[in-house]
This record gives structure tokens, C-alpha cells and sequence, in this order.
């Protein structure tokens, strides 16, 4: 199982919903033994609202996360996502072309917490990976800095277009290229430094062999 949050708040309130979280998660995963992405992420919600008293009422707690979780089986390369807010990219080579093209599986538009046109259950994508695939998950972090000649967001087209392009090397250049990219977009002109805007995560990961059993 692996995971990606991206919490409400900066500063304390951050932390705070950062380490309940953690501790929910871990109490979901470890002692009620679920693994499904998708009710791992309800019941997570459930704890979050219960805990912070969110009923949907004026002026109360609004907190909460987005989300993606996976469940990866290495054995059958089979994956389960399920994301609030988060979606999951996976590039893909195509044999014929030799070049990477990529996927993208879509989140439930709903965070970890109270939101008024909230569904009662995620979704939860079972998807066939193949060897070679790398997954991305990320935080909107990276995507709605502004920054570049023309002062803008990076926006989804461009970092969709970063990930194709560097999804062939090997995992440890991508990070340098991804975090290169940010900072050259944050810092265009060397005499006027902008600022970071939010928090930036970006996970990726590639799928190796397929492991057999002895």
C-alpha cells in the first residue's frame, strides 16, 4: 500500500490534520485490516468527520485532505486506486512508437472530509500494469504555482507533457528534473525571486518484473 495526501491548512492546523491522518490511516490498515483503497479512504473520512465534529454546519471545521491511495500487487502487477481529489497518471510505453504515452485514472471529486456533494462510497479502479509503467501521484502544489515569463500557473497540460518526456529515464534523474523544472518556473528572473505558493509533493514509481513465486 502507498499513499499521497495533501492537507488543509499551513502552519499547525497543517500538522495537526497531517498526524491524524497518519494515525487514522495506519489504525485503518494495520487493525481493521482494510487494504481496499476505496473503503480505507470512506472509513478514513469517517474518522476525520466524527473526530472534528463536522456535520455540515455553519461556520464549523472545513478541514480535511485530498488523497490518493494504492494497493499494488507485485505478483500479478495488479493495482487498486482510489483518490479523493487525487488522480493517478501512469506512463506507459508503446511498443510500436517506442515512445511513452500517458493514462490517467480519475479521482472522486471529494475530499477526505465534510463536502456537501459528497458520494456515499470512492471509487475504486482495478487497473493491469505492465512492466516499465512508472505512476505518478502529486499535490496541486506543483501544478498551480505561479511563475514563468508571463507570471502564470504551471498548469496540467505542461506537467503532463514534463512526465512524458522524462518518463524513460531512469527515476532518480526524473527527480531532478521535476524539482529543476519547479524551481526554473518559480525563479524565471534571477533578480526577483517569487514565492512558493503551497506545499509540493510528487511520487513516482516504476513498475519492475513480474515477481514469481517460489
Amino acid at each position: 500500500l502507498f499513499a499521497l495526501a495533501d492537507c488543509t491548512g499551513h502552519g499547525v492546523p497543517g500538522a495537526m490534520m497531517s498526524m491524524l491522518g497518519i494515525s487514522f490511516l495506519n489504525e485503518i490498515v494495520k487493525n481493521a485490516k482494510i487494504s481496499s483503497p476505496a473503503l480505507a479512504l470512506r472509513t478514513l473520512r469517517d474518522y476525520i468527520k466524527t473526530t472534528l465534529h463536522q456535520e455540515g454546519k455553519f461556520q464549523e471545521s472545513k478541514d480535511g485532505m485530498d488523497m490518493a491511495l494504492c494497493e499494488y500487487h507485485p505478483d500479478s502487477l495488479k493495482l487498486n486506486y482510489s483518490g479523493a481529489n487525487i488522480p493517478l497518471y501512469i506512463a506507459r510505453l508503446n511498443k510500436q512508437t517506442k515512445s511513452y504515452e500517458l493514462i490517467e485514472y480519475k479521482p472522486d471529486k471529494m475530499p477526505i472530509g465534510i463536502y456537501v456533494k459528497e458520494k456515499s462510497n470512492f471509487t475504486n479502479h482495478e487497473i493491469q500494469l505492465q512492466k516499465d509503467d512508472m505512476l505518478y501521484i502529486f499535490s496541486d502544489g506543483y501544478i498551480d504555482q505561479f511563475g514563468g515569463s508571463n507570471y502564470s500557473k504551471f498548469m496540467r497540460k505542461k506537467f503532463k507533457k514534463l512526465l512524458i518526456n522524462i518518463a524513460n529515464k531512469d527515476i532518480n534523474i526524473q527527480k531532478e528534473i521535476i524539482k529543476n523544472t519547479f524551481l526554473e518556473w518559480l525563479n524565471p528572473n534571477p533578480n526577483k525571486k517569487m514565492k512558493q505558493f503551497d506545499d509540493v509533493s510528487v511520487l513516482g514509481i516504476r513498475i519492475g518484473k513480474l515477481k514469481t513465486k517460489s
